[in-house]
């Protein structure tokens, strides 16, 4: 058996569009989101493993 898919894609990596300081903001609000994503699907992947 293996853990759903979506669990095992790349998580995204965001891009800096733009030049001005808000583009840098957009950027670091996408990177953290995406760090958040990252970890709640280690997360399900630790409670599959455990089988909880």
């Amino acid at each position: 058996m293996y853990p759903p898919a979506h669990w095992l894609t790349p998580c995204p990596l965001p891009m800096i569009r733009g030049s001005r300081t808000d583009s840098l903001v957009a950027a670091y609000t996408e990177a953290v989101d995406a760090l958040k994503g990252c970890n709640a699907d280690k997360a399900a992947l630790r409670e599959w493993a455990s089988g909880d």
